[in-house]
């Protein structure tokens, strides 16, 4: 069950990679698109919003315009007719419908409909046929419409109303007025319906969301293409990388050339040319190495193949064969030393590289002194040379691995050993927070075809061995943060200069 878990789920998670390795131009036309939407959508709901309160404010003020010119019925009740108790509703009627007339100048604004609650239906008073049978043809569906879908509308309250595709806002107002004794009269039955025909605004709503549509849509073809013409450039430019790379993993490190389309592709290209040229180096020097390598290695080999057999097949005398037993073990021992020095300057590139953590302590600077006089002594007695100490009295802490630092102090012995007249000489000093350590020889020095490439891999000098040991030294240097160097001295002879840095200071040591 939880494998079958596990590989939903990968089939899952490569679903949803996949879809997102979208073309670098659908990419940017998606983006496009959401921004165009994303604009024109908030432009269409805030137009929409605005527009559609103020149609209902228009409206609101169109209908309070047509309401104020009918509340002149007071002052025509006052100014027209003495009515009170002695008024008939048909003079009364009389009076609303002058009043409606005289109040013609509104009808721009609103239109007003006078009617009658009748127990059979709905008296349309006012406008009459006779004035015009289309507007009381309107009026009453209009006021038939409001009847039913609102038939207790309050008064002074604003509705709205569909009604055959049209759109309108309308008011019922109850017909009374005020004697001059102060009393109220109401005119029972009889109310006015003032409405506003809104359907030209949503109209025009309609007529802007739909010219609002086609930008869209205009929009959307010209992210198209504005994505593809901005977008083929850096296709263009991320397939030739592409193939640079290819070119690259399949060991042709031939040099990207053309331009590209953008300061930062330009910059990504400079940076893979540098990584190429590194890399054949690289490669170049790995294959120098391998060929050095194996040539070096063959060479003691063949010695000690051939040396054996001699001694096998009894072609040696007495005392052939006790040359031949001391060649196959001194090149059994610079064998060993060989294929010792292979690995710890293996172990430093894949430590320079990440791959490798050398493990390191506290170590004292003078301690280090101690071990590498007692390391190399033998070696100096057996070459029949002398050892010269001048050793400063101060200690500074060193994060180090010894085994590596003496291994590279062994070397440089060995090198001084091979060319010194008469002694080899170890002098140790504390400068800048530093341990400076100097392995010099009375010898004739370092060559001048020969110190450019010191340091260098199977870069040998007359009497070198492989050319493996300093180039050792300054891997191992690197890795400690050191530095190392060599030169030659004024009075005579080779120096070679390492310089550690200090971990913490410690106390003089007597």
């Amino acid at each position: 069950m939880a494998k079958l878990k596990i590989k939903n789920q990968s089939k899952l998670d490569k679903g949803i990679y996949s879809w997102t390795k979208l073309p670098y131009a659908i990419t940017i036309f998606f983006a496009m698109i959401f921004v165009v939407l994303l604009s024109f959508g908030a432009v269409t709901f805030f137009y929409n919003t605005f527009f559609s309160y103020y149609i209902r404010e228009e409206c609101e003020k169109r209908l309070d315009n047509a309401i104020a010119s009918c509340r002149n019925l007071e002052s025509v009740f006052h100014d027209n007719l003495d009515i009170g108790e002695k008024a008939t509703d048909d003079e009364i009627v009389d009076v609303v419908l002058h009043t409606i007339i005289s109040s013609a100048d509104v009808s721009s604004d609103a239109n007003i409909v006078l009617f009658k609650n009748e127990p059979d239906g709905i008296d349309i008073l006012w406008p009459s046929t006779s004035y015009s049978v289309s507007a009381n043809t309107n009026a009453s569906k209009i006021v038939e419409a409001v009847k039913t879908e609102n038939p207790i509308a309050q008064s002074n309250v604003t509705y709205s109303l569909e009604l055959d595709g049209q759109s309108y806002y309308y008011r019922v107002i109850d017909i009374d007025y005020n004697l001059n004794d102060g009393s109220k009269f109401t005119l029972p039955n009889h109310h006015i319906c003032v409405f506003v025909n809104s359907q030209y605004y949503y109209s025009f709503m309609t007529s802007f969301n739909y010219a609002m549509w086609q930008i869209i849509m205009i929009a959307i073809i010209a992210a198209a293409i504005i994505s593809i013409v901005i977008s083929m450039p850096l296709i263009l430019s991320t397939l030739k990388l592409s193939r640079f790379s290819k070119r690259i993993s399949e060991g042709n490190y031939e040099r990207l050339k053309g331009r590209l389309v953008s300061r930062e592709m330009y910059d990504l290209g400079d940076t893979m040319n540098n990584m190429a040229a590194k890399l054949e180096e690289a490669d170049r020097e790995q294959q120098t190495f391998f060929q050095n390598a194996s040539h070096e290695l063959r060479t003691p080999l063949q010695s000690i193949q051939g040396y054996a057999e001699g001694l096998k097949y009894d072609v040696f005398d007495e005392e052939g064969k006790k040359q031949a037993v001391d060649i196959i073990i001194n090149e059994s021992s610079r064998l060993t030393g060989m294929v010792e020095n292979l690995l710890s300057i293996s172990k430093m590139d894949m430590s320079s590289k990440g791959n490798y953590r050398v493990k390191k302590n506290n170590l004292s600077s003078k301690i280090l002194c101690e071990l590498v006089v007692e390391n190399i002594r033998g070696n100096v007695l057996h070459a029949n040379k002398e050892l010269i100490l001048d050793l400063d009295k101060k200690a500074v802490t060193l994060n180090a691995n010894s085994g590596d630092l003496l291994r590279m102090f062994e070397n440089l012995f060995s090198n001084c050993l091979r060319y010194c007249k008469n002694n080899v000489t170890l002098k140790y000093r504390v400068e800048d927070n530093q341990a400076v350590y100097y392995v010099m020889d009375d010898g004739d020095g370092i060559s001048d075809e020969v110190m450019p490439h010191l340091f260098s891999r199977f870069a040998k000098g007359s009497d070198g061995k492989h050319g493996i040991g300093l180039a050792l030294c300054k891997a191992i240097a690197d890795e400690h943060n050191g530095s190392i160097k060599g030169y030659n001295r004024p009075e005579g002879g080779a120096c070679f200069e390492v310089r550690l840095p200090a971990k913490e200071s410690n106390n003089t040591i007597g």
